[in-house]
């Protein structure tokens, strides 16, 4: 067993959460398109600007699950809080657009796609630091 085996073999659980949070984001597209849920071009570019910050995380600890170096653990704590902070200010974007009821549906479904995305980030923190404390 390599390096990159011992560090998911101690918690492989991170990976699996993030398998479990992509599940559930593909339910709430699911649910969105089948209740008719129409959310703003606003809204769906913060989405896609989120997404980003969430795989960029992502790619951090793929390379290094690659060649078995070490990942920049602060790097990682960096983006980790860059993607909280980015969380809490569109949650509250969302709740100000709540006020409008047409749009409430559609923002629930949207502060729950957030939730998933930021989970996304604390496990892929979590991968990082196991590859950090194995190696």
């Amino acid at each position: 067993m390599d390096v990159r085996e011992d560090a998911l073999a101690s918690d492989p659980f991170p990976l699996e959460n993030i398998g479990d949070c992509c599940h559930r984001l593909v339910q709430l597209a699911h649910r969105k398109y089948r209740k008719n849920r129409v959310l703003p071009q606003e809204t769906l570019r913060e989405i896609k600007v989120f997404s980003e910050q969430i795989l960029d995380f992502m790619e951090l600890y793929q390379t290094h699950l690659k060649d078995g170096s070490v990942p920049d653990i602060e790097k990682a704590e960096m983006i980790e809080d860059r993607i909280d902070a980015s969380r809490k200010s569109l949650r509250k974007n969302a709740v100000k657009r709540m006020q409008d009821k047409e749009n409430l549906k559609a923002e629930m479904i949207y502060i729950d796609i957030l939730n998933e995305m930021e989970s996304i980030g604390n496990d892929a923190l979590n991968v990082v630091q196991a590859l950090n404390h194995v190696v």
